[in-house]
C-alpha cells in the first residue's frame, strides 16, 4: 500500500468518525428534544379530546336538566298521563335531541315510563338491571344528578339522569329522568369535527381488543394520566382514560396524529450533517492537495532512488535535496549515507579477502597450536595452586590471595581457550567419535531433565513426542546430546512464553542399530526436531546462521548474548557423525532445526587414553578415577595427584565413568555432581548398586549452592546469604540458657565472612571458634563439642557436605545442632532425596521471623529432651 492511499485512508477514517460521533450525538441530543416536543403536543392534544367529550356531556346533562326541572314533567311524574308522552317525548322529539334512550321513574324508583332507540322501542332488561346497579333510577332520592359513560351490551352510552322537580328546582323530587346518547360512530365523528382530531374509543372490557391497545390499556391503569405511544413511523397516538357512572374505567380515547414536529427534527439534522459533510471532503480534498505537493511527491522520488539502491545496487544515485526541511535534509543525509557506502563497499571488498585469509591462518594457527596454548597455561594454573598451598603453609596470607586470583584467572582463560580448540580441532579434521550402544528412550530423557529447566525459565512448555518403540542406536552418545542440549537451549533462550518441541522419528529400514564388522548401514536414518514458537530468523539471518562466531545480527547478540560458536560446532558434528543440519524459519513464528543422522556411524571407536589403561595391579601406584565434564579440573587433578605418585584414569561424563570403573577397578573415584549426560548422584547410586564397585572410596566434587542438600546434611535451620545480622542473633537467642555455656563453632571459608559473623555472635555474648573447612572444623569438634555449628557448604579441603556427613558417622555428635548457610530455595525433589534426614525445613522467603524462633525454640526443647547414647 502506498503512502498515498494510506493517507487517503486514514484522513478518510478520520472523516467517517467525525461525522458517525456527529450524528451520533445528533440522535441522541438533537432528535430526543424533537420527541420530547412531539410527546407534549400529543398530550395537548389527548386533554383537548377529553374536553370535547366532556361537553357532549354537559350538553346532555344540560337537556335533561330542563325536561326533569319542568312543572309537566313533575305533574306526570304524580300523576302519569300519556298524552304528555306524546306530545313532549315522542320518535320526533328523541330524535331532534339526539337522544336513543330515555326512561321516567317515580319517587319509590318504580319505572313509569320508557323508552330506547330498539326497533320494538322496549328497553333491554339488563340495560335497566344496569341502571339501578348504578343507583341512576333512585336519583329523586337523594335530589342530585349523575353524568357519565354507561357500557353497553350494544355499545356505549353516554348518559345523564337529573330528579324531577319543579320550575326553578323548586319542590320535592318526585322521580327522575334519565337520558342517555350513544356513542357510535355519526356521534365521534362528531367530536372529531369539533376538536380537529381524529378520535377513537375502546371500550375497557372489550375481549378484541388489539394488542397495542391491551398494552396502552394496562400503562394507564397504572398512571392514569395521559400518555404517547409511536404507531409507526409517520404517526404517533395519545391516550385517556375515560372512567363510567360509578368512576369504573370505562373507555379508551385515542387520539391519532401526524409526527410533524419529529420528521422536521429529522429534516434538520439531516440538513446539518449533510453541510458537516461537504465542508469535511473539502478539508479533506484541500489536506490531500497540500500533502501531495509538499510532502507525498518528494516522499515518492526519495522512494524512487531507495528502490533504485536496493533493485541495483547502484550506490551512484542521488536523491533530491529541494526545499529546507525535515525531508530535504532527509535527502542529503541518504546521500551522504550513499557517498559512504559507496568508499565502505570498495574498502569492505578489500577487506574481506583479507579476512578470509586471516580466518584461514587462524585456523591452522590454533590447530597447529593446541598444545603449546594449553601447557603454559596448565603450568601457571598447576604452580599457582602449589605455590598458593606453599604461602599458606608459610603464613604468607596476602602472597596466598594473590596467587589465589592468578589460580582463579588462568582457569577461566582456560575455558575460554578449550572451547576455541574444539572449534580449531572440527576445523582442522581431527575429532574423534566415541562410538557406542545407546538406547535412544534414556539419552532422550537424559536431555529433558537437563533441559527443561531451561525451557521453563521463560515461561515455555516443553513437548517431547518420540516413536513408539524408540530402538537403539551405534553412535557417540556425548556429541549427540551435545548437539540436542544447544539446539534446545537454543530454542529456550529466543522462545518467551510459547513452546519448545522435541520430536523424534526414523526414517528407513529398522529401528535397530549395532555395530556390523566396523561398519554402519547409512540407510536407515533418525530425525530430531527441535521447533519453537519464538522470534524466527529472516532468510537473511539464515543464510549466516552456522558461521563461527556470527549469530543472527546485532541486535540478537545484546540481548541473549553468546559467542555464536554453537551452531557452527552443531553442524559439523552433524557432518562428522555422518549426517547434516537444515534450518526452516519465519520471522516472528518460529524455528525448525532438523537434524538427520544415520542410526550407525561409520567411525569406529577410538582406543582408550594410555592414562585410563594403567593396569590396578597391587604392585602399582594406586589409580583414581576422575569422572568431571570440565576440562580445567580433569587437568588440575591430574597434575595435583600425578604430583603425588598417583595413577589417574579421566572421564568426561557419567556413562564413560561407569564404563572405565568397570573396567579399571580403581582405588578412588572422584565424582562431580552436575554433568550434561548423567549427573553425580546417578552415577553414585549405580556405583553402590554394583557390587564390584560398592567398596570403592567416592569423593563427591561440586559446585552447587543447593539449600536441599543442607537437609542430607542434618540441618536445624537455613539462613540465606548475606547473613543479617538481626535474623542470625534471632535463631541464636531461642536457643536456650543451657546453651550459651557452651561455644559456637563457625565453618566457613571466606575470612571476611567469618571475621563478620563473628562479630555478631561476639556482640551477643556467644563465644565463637573459626574453622576455615570442614577437615579444621571436625578437630574443633573432637577438641572441645560445641553447642552449635554454622556450615557453609562451599570450601575447600573438605566441604559442608563431608563435614555434615562425619558428624553423622559419630553418635556423641548427632545432637550438634546445625544451621547451613545457603542461597537457594529448597525444590521438592531435594525433599523427596533427603527425606528423614533432618526435623525441620526452613525456606527463604517463606517464613517469618517469630516462625523462624519458633521453630528454634522447639528443636532446642527436643534435643534437651534426648540426652546423647555416647559420651565423648
Amino acid at each position: 500500500m502506498t503512502l498515498r492511499t494510506k493517507t487517503l485512508l486514514i484522513v478518510s477514517l478520520a472523516l467517517l468518525g467525525l461525522i458517525s460521533l456527529l450524528e451520533a450525538v445528533s440522535a441522541t441530543v438533537l432528535l430526543n428534544d424533537f420527541a420530547a416536543l412531539e410527546a407534549n403536543s400529543a398530550r395537548r392534544d389527548v386533554d383537548r379530546a377529553v374536553n370535547a367529550l366532556n361537553n357532549e356531556l354537559i350538553n346532555i346533562d344540560t337537556i335533561v336538566r330542563d325536561y326533569g326541572y319542568w312543572d309537566l314533567m313533575y305533574d306526570y311524574a304524580k300523576s302519569p298521563d300519556p298524552a304528555f308522552i306524546e306530545q313532549n317525548l315522542g320518535d320526533e322529539a328523541l330524535a331532534s335531541l339526539g337522544m336513543s334512550l330515555v326512561l321516567i321513574t317515580d319517587r319509590q324508583g318504580t319505572i313509569l315510563y320508557s323508552r330506547s332507540s330498539a326497533a320494538d322501542h322496549v328497553l333491554p332488561v339488563e340495560l335497566t338491571r344496569q341502571l339501578a346497579r348504578t343507583g341512576t333510577l333512585n336519583r329523586a332520592v337523594s335530589g342530585k344528578g349523575i353524568t357519565g359513560v354507561l357500557l353497553t351490551p350494544t355499545g356505549p352510552l353516554l348518559l345523564a339522569a337529573e330528579p324531577i322537580l319543579q320550575n326553578a328546582a323548586a319542590g320535592e323530587p318526585q322521580g327522575t329522568l334519565v337520558m342517555a346518547r350513544p356513542l357510535d360512530a355519526e356521534r365521534m365523528a362528531l367530536l372529531s369535527n369539533t376538536s380537529q382530531l381524529t378520535l377513537s374509543f375502546y371500550s375497557w372490557n372489550d375481549p378484541a381488543l388489539a394488542p397495542e391497545i391491551q398494552a396502552v390499556r394496562s400503562k394507564l391503569v397504572l398512571d392514569q394520566q395521559p400518555l404517547t405511544q409511536l404507531i409507526n413511523d409517520q404517526l404517533i397516538g395519545g391516550y385517556a382514560l375515560v372512567r363510567g357512572l360509578m368512576n369504573e374505567p370505562a373507555l379508551v380515547l385515542q387520539v391519532t396524529l401526524d409526527r410533524d414536529i419529529y420528521l422536521q427534527g429529522q429534516r434538520s439534522v439531516r440538513t446539518q450533517l449533510l453541510g458537516l459533510l461537504l465542508a469535511g471532503l473539502s478539508s479533506v480534498g484541500l489536506t490531500l492537495l497540500l500533502l501531495e505537493r509538499m510532502i507525498l511527491a518528494r516522499i515518492a522520488r526519495l522512494g524512487a532512488v531507495v528502490e533504485r539502491v536496493r533493485s541495483s545496487g547502484d550506490l551512484s544515485a542521488r536523491a533530491p535535496e529541494e526545499g529546507r526541511d525535515e525531508l530535504s535534509r532527509l535527502g542529503g543525509e541518504f546521500n551522504r549515507m550513499l557517498a559512504t557506502l559507496e568508499q565502505s563497499r570498495r574498502e569492505l571488498e578489500a577487506a574481506r579477502d583479507e579476512a578470509e585469509q586471516a580466518n584461514y591462518s587462524k585456523s591452522t594457527f590454533l590447530s597447529n597450536m593446541s598444545h603449546e596454548l594449553r601447557t603454559p597455561l596448565n603450568a601457571i594454573i598447576g604452580y599457582s595452586e602449589m605455590l598458593r598451598e606453599d604461602a599458606e603453609a608459610d603464613g604468607q596470607s596476602g602472597t596466598a590471595a594473590d596467587l589465589q586470583r592468578i589460580h582463579a584467572a588462568g582457569r577461566h582463560l582456560l575455558g575460554l581457550i578449550n572451547d576455541i580448540l574444539d572449534l580449531s580441532k572440527i576445523e582442522a579434521g581431527k575429532m574423534e567419535l566415541s562410538l557406542e550402544t545407546v538406547h535412544l528412550a534414556d539419552l532422550i530423557n537424559d536431555v529433558v531433565e537437563l533441559t527443561r529447566p531451561l525451557v521453563e525459565q521463560n515461561d515455555n512448555t516443553f513437548e517431547v513426542v518420540l516413536p513408539e518403540a524408540p530402538g537403539t542406536l551405534w553412535t557417540d552418545s556425548i556429541r549427540l546430546r551435545q548437539i540436542l542440549l544447544n539446539l534446545i537451549s537454543n530454542a529456550s533462550k529466543f522462545t518467551e512464553q510459547g513452546t519448545v518441541r522435541l520430536q523424534v522419528r526414523h526414517v528407513g529400514a529398522g529401528q535397530e542399530a549395532a555395530p556390523v564388522n566396523g561398519a554402519a548401514d547409512q540407510t536407515p536414518m533418525i530425525v530430531f526436531e527441535v521447533i519453537d514458537t519464538g522470534i524466527g530468523m529472516t532468510p537473511e539471518q539464515q543464510s549466516r546462521l552456522f558461521q563461527p562466531f556470527v549469530q543472527a545480527d546485532s541486535t540478537t547478540t545484546r540481548r541473549y548474548g553468546g559467542t555464536g560458536l554453537g551452531l557452527a560446532i552443531t553442524r559439523r558434528l552433524c557432518q562428522i557423525m555422518g549426517g547434516d543440519i537444515e534450518l526452516t524459519s519465519e520471522w516472528g513464528v518460529g524455528t525448525t532445526f532438523t537434524v538427520r543422522l544415520p542410526h550407525r556411524s561409520q567411525q569406529p571407536a577410538p582406543a582408550l587414553a594410555t592414562h585410563a589403561a594403567l593396569p590396578n595391579q597391587e604392585s602399582a601406584p594406586p589409580l583414581v578415577l576422575v569422572i568431571d565434564d570440565d576440562p580445567v579440573v580433569r587437568d588440575q587433578l591430574e597434575r595435583t595427584l600425578t604430583r603425588d605418585g598417583l595413577q589417574v584414569a579421566l572421564a568426561t561424563g557419567g556413562a564413560e565413568g561407569l564404563q572405565l570403573a568397570r573396567k579399571l577397578r580403581p582405588s578412588v573415584i572422584t565424582l562431580d555432581v552436575m554433568m550434561p549426560d548423567l549427573d553425580g548422584w546417578s552415577v553414585l547410586s549405580a556405583l553402590k548398586d554394583d557390587p564390584a564397585l560398592a567398596s570403592i572410596p567416592v569423593v563427591m566434587l561440586t559446585m552447587l549452592d543447593d539449600q536441599g542438600i543442607g537437609y542430607a546434611l542434618g540441618a536445624s535451620a537455613y539462613l540465606s546469604k548475606p547473613i543479617e545480622r538481626e535474623q542470625l542473633v534471632g535463631v541464636l537467642r531461642q536457643l536456650g540458657q543451657e546453651r550459651q555455656q557452651r561455644d559456637i563453632l563457625l565453618v566457613e571459608d571466606d575470612p571476611t565472612t567469618r571475621q563478620m559473623m563473628r562479630r555478631m555472635l561476639e556482640k551477643e555474648g556467644w563465644p565463637v571458634r573459626e574453622a576455615a573447612n570442614g577437615a579444621i572444623g571436625l578437630q574443633q569438634v573432637a577438641e572441645s563439642k560445641p553447642a552449635l555449628v554454622l556450615l557453609d557448604l562451599m570450601m575447600p579441603e573438605m566441604d559442608g557436605f563431608t563435614f555434615a556427613a562425619e558428624l553423622h558417622q559419630r553418635a556423641e555428635w548427632r545432637d550438634i545442632m546445625v544451621i547451613v548457610v545457603t542461597a537457594k530455595d529448597l525444590t521438592p525433589e531435594d525433599r523427596l532425596r533427603l527425606n528423614g534426614y533432618v526435623e525441620r525445613s526452613i525456606q527463604k522467603g517463606r517464613y517469618r521471623r517469630e516462625d523462624l524462633l519458633a521453630d528454634v525454640r522447639a528443636l532446642v526443647r527436643i534435643r534437651a529432651a534426648k540426652p546423647d547414647t555416647v559420651t565423648g
